[in-house]
């Protein structure tokens, strides 16, 4: 996987040599609380389990002058759909990184034409999360409860939706077809975004969620890694706007 960058900011792939940064900004109780899988406390031994590459996701380290301060991705689903998630360490939000780096990666995702439209979330309290989403163009399009590996209980959540030609990058390939988006009475559960981001085998990406709304999640994986994780992490955290 290549690296991206954007004006400020370099995405490459996490490292084994991520584990102890990683532990320690994705562990902090303000931005694991956040997200779906990321456990607390989260160890350096946990997150080495989580930066391990996982078939079907694609996820960046995000890196400011050389420091790792966060990550972001996504998961493809086996109807193609992307699922976004991201996550700042706390020091970095209110700085605009989550959006920048945000960005990048639906510029990526939909460079492939077989990738229809991105999905995503947030819990209800992050509405730092939420902003972010909307300025990358996501629109809500209904509500659904995920456990919270951190908070050990399900939690609210807003569920989004991107296509493609809402984006406004590049056109379908010729002879496909833009997937119709969730009714709004339905749920689409993700990443933090629920993102976030980033973010186990999701990102950090799983407990099991309610059963309310269980269709639209994103597949378990088959080999599962220590608990903890994300970045792979599902859910948006408290990304800067």
């Amino acid at each position: 996987m290549s690296k991206l960058e954007t004006e400020r900011l370099v995405l490459r792939p996490f490292q084994a040599a991520d584990a102890d940064e990683f532990a320690r900004l994705s562990g902090d109780w303000a931005v694991a609380s956040m997200t779906s899988d990321i456990p607390y406390p989260f160890s350096p031994s946990q997150a080495v389990g989580w930066l391990k590459p996982v078939r079907g996701e694609v996820r960046f380290g995000i890196e400011l002058q050389g420091q790792l301060i966060g990550g972001v991705g996504f998961y493809r689903r086996p109807t193609g759909v992307a699922e976004l998630g991201f996550w700042l360490g706390k020091p970095w939000w209110g700085h605009g990184y989550a959006t920048e780096a945000g960005h990048a990666v639906v510029r990526h995702g939909f460079a492939n034409p077989r990738l229809p439209a991105f999905s995503s979330a947030h819990f209800t309290d992050n509405q730092a999360s939420a902003r972010v989403l909307a300025k990358l163009g996501f629109e809500p399009v209904g509500r659904g409860r995920i456990a919270c590996a951190a908070r050990q209980h399900d939690v609210d959540v807003v569920t989004y939706w991107l296509d493609r030609q809402s984006a406004l990058v590049g056109e379908p390939a010729p002879g496909s077809r833009e997937p119709r988006k969730p009714h709004s009475s339905r749920s689409w559960e993700t990443e933090s975004s629920l993102s976030s981001s980033t973010t186990r085998r999701t990102a950090s990406w799983r407990r099991r969620p309610s059963r309310r709304g269980r269709r639209h999640l994103r597949p378990r994986a088959r080999t599962q890694r220590p608990r903890g994780s994300s970045p792979r992490t599902r859910l948006g955290t408290r990304a800067g706007t």
